[in-house]
């Protein structure tokens, strides 16, 4: 029988992670008061994506308001 490892392994479908979703499971292994805190903003409307994105450059993250809007377009 073929080795089909290589095929199987190239037709697996190819996603990248969201920057949010990285940043989430960074904070809860590390300052779960924070990633809390981000999981409330994110899911509260009253926060922009920039306010979002500028608080968490302020945690030394780097992300765009456009990638918090997507994040919350896709929840």
């Amino acid at each position: 029988m073929a080795d089909m490892a290589d095929f199987d392994a190239a037709n697996q479908p190819r996603y990248k992670r969201a920057k949010i979703d990285e940043i989430l499971e960074s904070l809860d292994g590390e300052n779960t008061t924070r990633a809390d805190a981000l999981r409330t903003a994110l899911a509260d409307r009253i926060y922009t994506s920039t306010s979002i994105a500028r608080v968490l450059k302020g945690w030394g993250f780097d992300i765009s308001p456009d990638a918090v809007q997507k994040w919350r377009r896709s929840r």
